[in-house]
């Protein structure tokens, strides 16, 4: 039996799409290489315009990728798959069913008895701290509570894999730092591979253990930066001198990504 660990490789990915406003092809993605590890915490990090939530897109096997591979455990990615659970920048939440009911989806589509995904779903409210909100709809929340219920809901699927478009920039400031420090709690203690998607280096800088910076048109992997701090040393808001110097290489990276726009 093959082992299980969330490790993803891709090899080779390129992409194209129909601008349907320009009516002619983009190249999205070109020759993406990346190998991330088990349990890493990776961020994908560039210029808008970069493949970020192309790539992020391919690895879901929410689009297929033209060229190239991307598998998880040596399995090759065709489609969607319960070894990997996304979260989106938009809550996504059903507003007819209760939390509770939201975060039971993911066990219930996979033919889980109604009282274990329950128990599952409650479990995962606890972990993000909405053990009192089960029976409220998400209207009633507020954005960053919404967001918790959005975690909690792929948690309750056990996916080896979270991928993550950006889930708080929806969100202020305060609001944003606290689910930052509290999704680090959840994936120290869950074990599972984390790829997020952001435009903020500070985010970048306090969240991963090594962040891809893409350069644009096309997409293509300009460099890799290490985390480097300490995760106890970390700080999601007043961050420290060596947290801040590793904002400001992603900064100067993506600025220096940006400068190759189209130049091959």
């Amino acid at each position: 039996m093959r082992e299980q660990t969330g490790r993803i490789t891709i090899r080779g990915v390129g992409h194209t799409y129909i601008d349907q406003d320009r009516k002619q092809r983009v190249r999205a993605l070109d020759r993406i290489d990346l190998d991330i590890r088990p349990r890493e915490f990776l961020c994908l990090a560039g210029a808008s315009g970069c493949g970020k939530t192309t790539l992020l897109n391919i690895i879901a096997g929410l689009v297929r990728a033209e060229e190239g591979t991307v598998s998880v455990d040596g399995v090759v990615v065709r489609g969607p798959g319960r070894d990997r659970g996304m979260v989106f920048q938009e809550y996504a939440l059903l507003p007819w069913r209760t939390v509770l009911d939201n975060v039971a989806l993911g066990p219930k589509l996979a033919g889980v008895g109604k009282a274990r995904r329950r128990e599952l779903a409650r479990e995962q409210l606890d972990r993000v701290g909405l053990a009192g909100f089960a029976d409220s709809y998400p209207h009633e929340l507020s954005g960053g509570m919404r967001q918790r219920a959005a975690v909690a809901r792929t948690l309750a699927a056990d996916p080896l894999v979270m991928l993550m478009d950006e889930p708080f920039a929806a969100v202020d400031a305060q609001t944003r730092a606290g689910l930052q420090e509290e999704l680090v709690r959840v994936w120290q203690d869950s074990g599972k591979t984390v790829v997020f998607v952001t435009h903020s280096v500070e985010e970048a800088a306090f969240l991963a253990d090594r962040t891809v910076v893409l350069a644009p048109h096309p997409g293509r992997v300009h460099t890799i930066v290490e985390g480097r701090v300490p995760r106890p040393e970390r700080r999601a808001v007043a961050a420290g001198p060596a947290q801040a110097e590793v904002a400001a290489e992603l900064l100067h990276e993506i600025h220096a990504a940006r400068a190759l726009d189209g130049v091959r």
